[in-house]
């Protein structure tokens, strides 16, 4: 059911169109190859004129959600999710932003030695007293990122479960005083390991996004380092240059 309009709202009409056909999304109400009410029946459905319903549809067709078809209609795509690669953290912010309903699953989570392998590929010294967490994060439902991450803090600075299930780590680490100077961002595509295929619902021959990222304090020493797959038939990068 599509909820009505606010005309006291400053918010314009063709951007509540917009907001109320991507939550129909979210909750999956609308799903991939759908087929849209014409534009007809959507200025039927939210009482407003048809250069509102276009400019909302183009909006979404620009976003790269819907795609139109002469003599089919407007579609819902399966619609890739958009993250800036010059950004550390915030991913679930991003989700949100894009109209995706979100789920953070945290299946690991705590204080202890670095993983002999991060600790390896970083040059952290083993033993070093890291924060670990291990994460799936799910839109609309859909498992579409699987990440293990390591911060290396002091001892007395540990996030509760709550707090890291209600931001990025990276953000929690802020409010400690614990920044990040700069960061190395690799991206390439391989095969999933048996665990990340089942983890994120996809075949094992399905090619998947790992993105490892590695983040440095003032003194020039790893202070995080994060390594997660990406499904790739959701994900893609978007940088911009300046020229």
């Amino acid at each position: 059911m599509i909820a009505k309009l606010s005309r006291t709202d400053p918010t314009p009409l063709y951007a509540q169109v917009k907001q109320r056909l991507l939550e129909l999304i979210a909750t999956g109400a609308i799903k991939p190859g759908d087929r849209l009410p014409s534009e007809p029946e959507l200025e039927e459905a939210f009482q407003v004129s048809r250069i509102t319903i276009r400019r909302a549809l183009g909006d979404l067709a620009a976003a790269g959600y819907l795609k139109r078809q002469p003599g089919t209609g407007t579609i819902l795509t399966q619609s890739r999710i958009r993250r800036d690669s010059g950004k550390i953290g915030g991913l679930r912010d991003d989700l949100i932003a894009q109209g995706y309903a979100v789920e953070k699953r945290i299946l690991a989570y705590g204080l202890g030695p670095i993983d002999p392998a991060a600790s390896e590929h970083t040059g952290i010294p083993a033993g070093t007293h890291v924060l670990f967490a291990k994460q799936l994060l799910c839109a609309n439902g859909v498992p579409v990122m699987l990440s293990a991450s390591h911060h290396v803090v002091p001892e007395h600075v540990c996030p509760t479960p709550a707090e890291v299930q209600a931001d990025s780590l990276f953000a929690i680490l802020r409010h400690y005083g614990l920044d990040t100077k700069r960061a190395e961002r690799t991206i390439e595509a391989v095969l999933p390991s048996p665990e990340e295929a089942e983890l994120l619902e996809i075949a094992a021959t399905a090619p998947v996004l790992l993105v490892e990222l590695c983040a440095y304090d003032a003194t020039d020493a790893v202070r995080s380092f994060v390594r997660s797959v990406h499904r790739g038939d959701r994900y893609k990068y978007f940088h911009a240059i300046d020229t």
